[in-house]
């Protein structure tokens, strides 16, 4: 009787070890797996945001327009005045656009304004786009000012301004002391 509980017991510890082995595997594979694919997501984590550093890498200007301006310092804290003016400016260097800029500029006590409104391209052929922009400027105590902005295009876009459709672009200005005026705007993709 003896013999036969023992080999009952032998048999018993062979599958009891056999289990425990599967066991330890199983969890060692699923370990290195874990660990295999939290590496591959780092990796890609880095490339990505690699390439979202080469993205803000934006070249020259699309859109350039010399204009002339009637700067004055800022007005009292938090009062907001509207406006609008037409501009001329070239598009990718070869297409004449008249720019019809609606705005509101609200003054703050920190020699800056907030500016926002919408703009409308118009192209010699009668090509359109149109986007809304949000900026600051800030005025300077030898009377010049400098201003960066955002400016989010519609979706309706025409003929050779189309690939302007829902796209977004930001921007630069810049007056000098005697009033001249440089807007340069780079399409951000």
């Amino acid at each position: 009787m003896n013999l036969v509980f023992s080999s009952t017991l032998n048999v018993r510890n062979k599958y009891f070890i056999i289990k425990i082995l599967v066991f330890v595997s199983t969890v060692s594979v699923i370990l290195s797996l874990t660990h295999v694919t939290h590496d591959v997501r780092s990796s890609s984590g880095t490339n990505n945001s690699s390439s979202l550093t080469e993205a803000v890498q934006l070249g020259a200007p699309f859109y350039v327009q010399h204009y002339k301006a009637n700067l004055g310092k800022p007005e009292p804290s938090n009062e907001t005045i509207a406006g609008n003016f037409t501009g001329q400016g070239i598009l990718n260097g070869n297409l004449n656009i008249n720019a019809e800029v609606n705005y509101t500029r609200t003054f703050r006590d920190n020699d800056t304004a907030f500016l926002q409104g919408d703009t409308k391209f118009v192209a010699e052929n009668e090509d359109t786009a149109v986007y809304r922009f949000d900026a600051i400027t800030n005025y300077d105590q030898d009377g010049t000012s400098d201003g960066s902005g955002a400016a989010v295009f519609n979706d309706g876009a025409t003929g050779d301004l189309s690939f302007l459709s829902n796209s977004l672009a930001i921007y630069k200005n810049r007056v000098d002391s005697s009033g001249n005026g440089t807007f340069l705007m780079w399409l951000w993709k």
